[in-house]
């Protein structure tokens, strides 16, 4: 064991030692590659910035050297310039002049740099205050009417708004306003200027200006539009508001809706208005005035030849809004003269309410078919019962003034899963249900009792004998607790079909024949359900149609008739009964 240890401790020595090796002659030759790059890089940037610092450092060592003797010379000839001066007065500017030139000729490397280093400054800033003036600028239309300016604009649309709210406040688009509205719609001059951004104004503003202009009598208050149409003004604009939430109050303190809110669109706009009965409202009319109906009931007299859907087409609403407004409306009995609700009564303003409803509803369950062998074709039976699920549903109801107006779902979630109901469906075949060369010998009558003729409808509702003074020749099968239709007919005895067809009376029907005077009928089969042909040889128990309602046939049933000898007979003794 120590023997395999060692040999295993010097596999792991040689191995680090390899890598050790290598790796260390890798990084060799990497920085080998990548020296002579890199030394090469520095002396080309070294040599760079030794010749531009020489030069740098050079010309600016001769530009502070010449600057030095130029703030000298200054000093020296300030007081030379000033004598000057005093010598000959009239000669200052041409003197002082005569030195500036001079200085700048002798010194020009001196002032070469400093305007070298300075104009590019200049140039800078010139450029930000440029660009800062011209983002605060901008091209707007400026109003005038008769030489005075109302305002700046960006574009002629909004003096259009403008004026349109001023006759609103004015009460001039209403019609009910008895000022003078000249000024008003006096033409405006429209020219282009460069202004401030801050100098543009909205609508609102020039509308004032004009209402200034317009009107004498006016006044700072709040006006109420309702949709975007101007109602009146109040001067308080607090007043204005409880009236409003005085309309919500009634829903909001029931505390049964999570919602409270107005269908109409309500907006407080403080301006200039003027000052008359027509458009200054206290809060008690406005109150008045949105408790009053905007249109009243509508009701239609039925004529002769009318439909709801004529009526809908009368009164430009559809038929499904006149079936809602009336509720127990027989559209198949309308009578002339009925009156019928076409409108339903709208408020000045209306109330929208919403909360949220949760209810639980029925998750039906489904019917799945087993096919089993075990039982003939035409047969099922039941082996498990289903059972109905629930599920939670979460909606939005919306309300209009208390009368529900629309539901939205927002969940649905299951509690109960439903149960399948599980159905076994036969499709073993009867024996001796093959179609007959027509030539054979029917089958005779045994005597023996017959087979109920319908699987899983075992109620007599009409016996034989006489109903209502007529003789009812046979007995009606029906299914007790449900409905008989499409329930399967089978044969009562073994023998040859002799009619499948159809009959005014007993609608689609099947005849067959058991041979020693004996034969079965089998009235009002389902349209399309008859499984059996003439000739054809069937065996007691054969599915040959379903129940159905053909004929003159109150309801789905079985009519069965016993026929002996070519007469009819009571069918129950031959069926145990």
């Amino acid at each position: 064991m120590s023997g395999v240890l060692t040999s295993f401790y010097d596999y792991l020595a040689s191995l680090g030692q390899y890598c050790g090796r290598y790796t260390y002659l890798l990084f060799k030759g990497l920085f080998t590659i990548i020296k002579k790059p890199i030394v090469f890089m520095f002396a080309a940037f070294a040599s760079l910035y030794r010749g531009t610092a020489g030069l740098v450092f050079r010309t600016f060592k001769a530009v502070l050297s010449e600057t030095k003797l130029f703030v000298k010379e200054v000093k020296d000839t300030s007081e030379r310039i000033k004598n000057d001066i005093i010598a000959n007065p009239k000669k200052a500017p041409s003197i002082i002049w005569g030195y500036i030139l001079k200085a700048i000729i002798r010194h020009r490397v001196v002032f070469k740099y400093f305007l070298n280093l300075i104009l590019p400054i200049l140039g800078l800033l010139l450029l930000i205050y440029t660009i800062n003036h011209w983002n605060r600028s901008i091209f707007a239309l400026e109003i005038n009417i008769n030489g005075e300016t109302i305002g700046y604009v960006s574009a002629e649309s909004v003096f259009v708004e403008a004026r349109d709210i001023a006759k609103d406040r004015l009460g001039i688009s209403s019609g009910f306003s008895a000022m003078s509205t000249t000024q008003l719609l006096d033409a405006p001059v429209y020219s282009l200027s460069l202004i401030k951004i801050n100098q543009l104004t909205d609508a609102d503003t020039i509308a004032d200006k004009l209402i200034e202009r317009s009107a004498s009598n006016i006044t700072n208050a709040c006006g109420i539009y309702i949709n975007d149409e101007f109602l009146c003004a109040v001067k308080n604009e607090t007043d204005a508001k409880r009236v409003f939430d005085s309309l919500l109050a009634p829903y909001e303190e029931s505390g049964e809706y999570d919602v409270v809110s107005f269908v109409e669109k309500i907006d407080y706009v403080q301006g200039l208005y003027p000052d008359t009965e027509d458009i200054m409202w206290d809060a008690a009319r406005l109150k008045e005035k949105l408790q009053s109906k905007k249109q009243e009931s509508l009701y239609y007299k039925i004529e002769e030849g009318d439909l709801v859907s004529t009526i809908a087409s009368k009164f430009g609403v559809t038929s499904s809004q006149i079936r809602r407004l009336n509720p127990n409306l027989d559209e198949k009995r309308l009578r002339i003269g009925q009156e019928i609700l076409v409108s339903e009564e709208v408020p000045f303003i209306r109330v929208k309410t919403a909360k949220i409803k949760v209810t639980t509803e029925v998750l039906p369950y489904k019917t799945v078919e087993v096919l089993t062998d075990a039982y003939y074709q035409g047969t099922k039976k039941t082996i498990r019962e289903g059972v109905n699920g629930t599920q939670q549903v979460t909606s939005l109801v919306t309300y209009i003034n208390g009368t529900e107006y629309s539901t939205e779902e927002i969940s649905r979630v299951t509690i109960k899963e439903p149960v399948d109901k599980r159905v076994q469906v036969g499709t073993k075949k009867y024996s001796g249900s093959s179609p007959s060369s027509g030539g054979g010998k029917p089958t005779k009558y045994t005597g023996a009792k017959l087979t109920w003729p319908v699987i899983g409808a075992y109620s007599i509702s009409s016996g034989y004998g006489y109903r209502n003074r007529a003789m009812h020749r046979g007995v009606d099968i029906v299914a007790s607790g449900g409905s008989s239709k499409g329930k399967v007919i089978v044969a009562a005895a073994s023998g040859t079909v002799t009619k499948a067809t159809y009959h005014s009376s007993w609608g689609y029907y099947v005849m067959i024949d058991h041979g020693n005077g004996l034969q079965t009928l089998y009235a009002h089969c389902l349209k399309g359900s008859l499984m059996v042909r003439p000739g054809q040889r069937v065996s007691a128990g054969q599915a040959i149609a379903r129940v159905g309602s053909t004929g003159n046939s109150s309801g789905y049933h079985l009519h069965f008739e016993v026929w002996r000898n070519g007469a009819r007979v009571n069918p129950l003794p031959y069926l145990g009964r």
